[in-house]
């Protein structure tokens, strides 16, 4: 662990037992938040060089999900498209939870589009999976009024926004969606804890890092729950399962040494090369250090 996680895991800590003393997940939403997230020092100016627009988009349930698109005033015509599933277990957060990835990637430039899908547990899954897959639909078929090439499109995500990402991949390679050039995840949730093919791949972190700082293996599986109530097994909420993995495109995975999720990321890894696809693991030694360098298209 290195000194500067040393240093800063009882703020964290503390962070985290305020969350969880709270009596439910409204009002943890609530004490979170989606004011902009605060860019590191040497950072980019996110009010000087990237604009912001909220767009509502509809659903296949008749409901409306809003995007947010990151732009950089420096951006190309038919740039990337970067669409970015954010964390939070499933059932907390919005767009700024990974605002100051959503920045930085779209410096690059890319145009940055982060999916604020309908959150569980009120809205189980397949519902949040569903929006994420609408939402890139609607990207696609609206291409020229985001500036962006609807066949160059990288799916990004953190946490359980990495499990959307992978699944969403998946659900595009199925149904012949065409566009998808790259995935980026990031410390992904591969698999619901009660299905994890331990007989297949190492699965140690979980008990290893079950108490850590910011994730506890208890709270991945809490959420997990709250996710995917009376869980069947099914690669839409646990990409590991997946049939085949053939076909998905070049894949980056980043973990973290002391994540309960870094066996989750390492599987995923092993799986995707077991299949033939380009991939790129990294591995920081403690928890969800963001590696700023790695947002590039």
């Amino acid at each position: 662990m290195t000194p500067d996680y040393q240093q800063a895991e009882p703020e964290i800590r503390k962070a985290r037992e305020a969350e969880s003393s709270l009596p439910d997940i409204p009002s943890i939403r609530t004490m979170m938040g989606d004011a902009d997230a605060v860019m590191p020092p040497g950072g980019p100016d996110r009010y000087k060089d990237i604009t912001t627009e909220l767009i509502d988009v509809p659903t296949r349930d008749g409901t409306k999900i809003e995007l947010k698109v990151y732009k950089s005033h420096k951006v190309n015509k038919n740039a990337v498209l970067m669409y970015r599933m954010h964390g939070g277990g499933w059932c907390l957060g919005r767009h700024e939870i990974d605002g100051v990835e959503n920045v930085y990637a779209a410096i690059n430039p890319n145009v940055v589009v982060s999916v604020d899908e309908i959150r569980a547990p009120e809205h189980p899954f397949p519902t949040p999976s569903n929006d994420c897959y609408d939402g890139l639909i609607w990207c696609k078929n609206n291409s020229d009024k985001l500036g962006v090439d609807p066949e160059r499109i990288i799916l990004s995500g953190g946490s359980a926004g990495g499990q959307l990402a992978a699944s969403l991949a998946l659900e595009c390679l199925k149904n012949g969606i065409t566009g998808v050039i790259a995935q980026a995840l990031h410390f992904p949730v591969s698999c619901h804890p009660k299905f994890f093919p331990a007989d297949k791949y190492e699965y140690g972190s979980c008990v290893q890092n079950c108490d850590d700082a910011v994730l506890s293996a208890l709270g991945m599986e809490t959420f997990a729950d709250a996710y995917v109530p009376n869980a069947k097994p099914d690669y839409r909420h646990s990409p590991l399962l997946a049939d085949s993995f053939k076909g998905l495109p070049p894949t980056l995975i980043q973990c973290a040494g002391v994540d309960p999720l870094r066996d989750d990321a390492f599987a995923l890894a092993e799986a995707l090369k077991n299949d033939g696809v380009e991939k790129n693991i990294q591995e920081t030694e403690e928890i969800r250090s963001q590696r700023q360098d790695d947002w590039t298209a």
